[in-house]
């Protein structure tokens, strides 16, 4: 290989290697949850569940900032509800259900308003992914947090909710 052959390879990979962090920083700009819901505006529920699915890396960290249970991210859950079925209703469920931690009285609303189902945010099925140790914590910590919960605007919720098989 001629030096410069070499030259014209090493400046392709340069470039190549320096647009990798400006397309990840672009990926990730779109994980803000003002993002996804304008994007949910313009394209609809399913089509974007569809791409997030599609790249299911985009999806679990999507699936891991509404679990933290913040207003926004609660907001994207609602708005993705209505375009998932199969595996991405499962998984945004057990987002909602880990959320319940950090957020109990707002995923309590959420049930109360029917947005999520009780019985499959609620239910011990949610920890089949886990192992049991980490879903009996998971289901303890939940119950934990329900049970001190005592906004009377969420307690029918909350008892639904306590009142699932664990």
């Amino acid at each position: 290989m001629g030096s410069k052959h070499f030259a014209v390879v090493l400046a392709l990979l340069t470039a190549v290697t320096m647009a990798i962090p400006a397309r990840t920083a672009e990926r990730t700009a779109t994980l803000q949850a003002s993002a996804v819901l304008g994007d949910i505006k313009s394209r609809g529920a399913r089509a974007v569940v569809d791409s997030l699915w599609a790249d299911g890396g985009q999806w679990d960290k999507v699936m891991t900032n509404i679990a933290g249970g913040t207003a926004e991210w609660l907001d994207v859950a609602t708005a993705l509800h209505p375009g998932t079925d199969a595996g991405a209703s499962e998984t945004l469920d057990e987002a909602i259900f880990l959320a319940l931690k950090p957020a109990p009285v707002a995923v309590l609303r959420l049930l109360k308003d029917g947005v999520f189902d009780t019985k499959f945010v609620c239910s011990s099925n949610i920890g089949t992914d886990y192992s049991p140790k980490e879903s009996h914590r998971f289901v303890r910590d939940r119950i934990q947090v329900l049970a001190a919960v005592t906004k009377l605007e969420v307690a029918a919720a909350r008892d639904r909710c306590l009142g699932e098989p664990h």
